[in-house]
Parts: structure tokens; sequence; C-alpha cells
């Protein structure tokens, strides 16, 4: 189904070439035949799902050679004048087709239930952030418990290992204290038995 010639600003001044000529409205997702025919893309699939020939020229239509249409209607069909889809509600907006959705996006004019849908779903959204953020808060705490024992644990091996340093410096100061006189004695009594000698 096309776009109802009443959604244009200046339906006057549409193309015949833009109408589908099996809705007769104005195209919308439009797709070429090797004909050249233009039609709306889900009109020309329901045609063909009961006839294997153009719905205009009356020619076998092969759904292989069926193609989306050039830039030059893609661009004719985004420059056409729309009226807001809100209009009924009393939205005054007037701007390119092309430009609608970012319209419709921030339209104060929304219907009650669409923008008690978009609350109720940013509700949601609102409810699982939260979730994810107490996760995160609740593993960030874990991590930072985790962190103290660490630390506190690693304080404990740097003091074991400042005594461990202290206990092998006075050793080893005691072993060559006690080295040192030992070689002083042996040297005295090696003296005292050569004077027995002489």
């Amino acid at each position: 189904m096309g776009l109802d010639l009443e959604l244009f600003v200046h339906p006057e001044r549409i193309s015949s070439q833009l109408i589908c000529p099996i809705c007769t409205q104005v195209l919308l997702n439009p797709v070429q035949t090797p004909t050249d025919h233009l039609f709306c893309e889900d009109e020309l699939l329901e045609w063909m799902t009961r006839s294997s020939v153009c719905p205009v020229t009356n020619a076998k239509l092969d759904p292989d050679s069926i193609r989306k249409p050039s830039r030059i209607i893609v661009n004719m069909l985004a420059e056409l004048q729309r009226f807001c889809d809100n209009k009924c509600e009393g939205c005054t907006w007037t701007g390119e087709q092309e430009h609608l959705s970012s319209h419709l996006t921030a339209c104060q004019k929304r219907p009650r239930e669409q923008l008690c849908a978009e609350i109720k779903d940013k509700d949601e959204k609102i409810l699982r952030l939260r979730a994810r953020l107490a996760k995160t808060e609740k593993v960030v705490a874990e991590l930072s418990e985790q962190n103290q024992i660490l630390a506190s644990n690693l304080a404990i091996v740097e003091r074991k290992l400042k005594v461990y340093d202290a206990f092998f410096a006075v050793d080893g100061n005691s072993n060559s204290s006690s080295g040192g006189g030992g070689g002083g004695g042996g040297g005295g009594r090696k003296r005292k038995g050569g004077e027995k000698g002489v």
C-alpha cells in the first residue's frame, strides 16, 4: 500500500510517474520493472502471487528482472513536501519527506497512546540500567574488599622480609666475627709450640 495523497502538501504537483499503477497512491518502497514502470514493492509482490504478467504492459514479468529505481526517482520521492502524520492532532509541521522521520521522533503532537508507550519503554530502560548499576557496584565493592585483603597480605609479607633481612644480616656478622677470632687463637698456639721445640 502506498502513501495517501492527502499526506502531501501539494498532491496536484506530484508526477504521475511517482504514483503506483496498482494502488494509485504515492510510491512506497518503489521497485522498477524492465519496462521502467514503477510500483510499490508490496503491491507488486502481491500482484505476482496471482499473475505472471506486468500490470501495465501485460508482458511476461520475470521476478529476477525487478530492481530498485534510479537515484533520480529516489530523490524525487524524498523531496516531496509532506504534512506531519500527527496533523490531525494539531501539528502544523511541513517539510520534505526525507525529513519526516526525524521530525516524528521529536513531534510534540504525538498521540497520547504513543507517548505513554514511549514513557513506559524509557521507564523499563531506566530499571534495566539501575539493575546493571547495582550489579556493577556490587562487583566493585567485592573487588575493593579483595584489594584491601591483598594490600594487607602484602604489608605482612614486606614486614616478614624486613625481619628476615635483619636476621640474616646479624647472623652473617656473627659468623664473620667467630671466624676471625679462631684464626688468631690458632696462630698463638703455633708460636707456643715453637718455643717448646727450642
